[in-house]
């Protein structure tokens, strides 16, 4: 399911996670402002590489396109790590971070991501430094919407999102992995971005290349940080090979080469060319 005015960022996501944001972007579009204030902040469970930080933009856009809260200040979107072993000073730098970044005396005004991927394997939940964050989320549910970010293997995911749904309203939405499909669309992207198209054989030869090198869940494996470097690498070798010639780039077995470290799984490189067409 994919909202009308869906962008390329919402499409990096599986069907469960583009659900949640077209929900949200129909609550956004309502008229009655008893739509917009149903609209949750999210519980947002995912590993490193899977689109966390994309996933927040884009809920934080959908939000603003949207006039649900009133812009105020020079930034509405911020994305900080709540700290687990630091010094006071820490955390009240952290308390203290929406109104620096709003650059204003008032409140901000916007959307608060907050990860606590340093809490993996602590407890969380009976910290004092949790309860003070419960009482900012009190102090400022008018203004601030969350994305609350915790790993996939975070085992006090369930009661936290209990005791947060005590204080706000709250949806969760889950990012995995790209499979080799996603992962090549995600390339393509980030390649058009840059200025080039792959052909339709080119697309052919760029799955096939991601079948035969990329080792989805792998140890080493980023998700889209991973494929982001695969792209730049296809990238720069595309045009910086004198053989290259206008409208017709080919990759080669020494390009191939060229990049194999920043793919990640090992192994041998076939002797074969493998021909991508591009335009520019």
């Amino acid at each position: 399911m994919q909202a009308n005015n869906s962008t390329k960022d919402m499409m990096m996501f599986q069907e469960q996670t583009r659900e949640v944001l077209c929900k949200i972007e129909r609550a956004a579009k309502g008229s009655l402002g008893s739509y917009k204030k149903s609209i949750p902040s999210i519980l947002l469970v995912g590993d490193v590489g899977v689109g966390r930080s994309e996933f927040a933009k884009e809920y934080e856009r959908i939000l603003k396109s949207n006039h649900v809260y009133t812009i105020r200040g020079t930034n509405t979107f911020l994305d900080l790590a709540f700290p687990r072993d630091g010094e006071e000073i820490d955390y009240r730098k952290f308390f203290r971070s929406p109104g620096i970044a709003a650059s204003i005396q008032n409140r901000f005004y916007g959307v608060f991501a907050i990860s606590f991927e340093e809490w993996k394997g602590h407890d969380l939940l009976d910290s004092p430094r949790f309860e003070e964050l419960l009482r900012f989320i009190d102090n400022n549910k008018d203004n601030i919407f969350y994305v609350f970010e915790v790993t996939s293997g975070f085992e006090a995911k369930d009661e936290l999102k209990s005791v947060l749904n005590n204080h706000i309203n709250l949806a969760e939405a889950c990012l995995k992995q790209p499979d080799i499909q996603m992962a090549a669309e995600y390339i393509q992207d980030c390649m058009e971005s840059d200025g080039l198209v792959l052909d339709s054989s080119g697309e052919k030869e760029l799955r096939e290349l991601l079948n035969r090198r990329l080792n989805i869940g792998a140890p080493g494996f980023a998700g889209y940080n991973t494929l982001r470097q695969i792209s730049k690498s296809i990238l720069f070798e595309l045009l910086t090979d004198e053989s290259q010639k206008s409208g017709q780039m080919e990759v080669t077995d020494n390009m191939l080469r060229n990049i194999e470290s920043r793919i990640i799984t090992p192994g041998d490189i076939s002797t074969r060319k493998q021909t991508m067409g591009f335009t520019m």
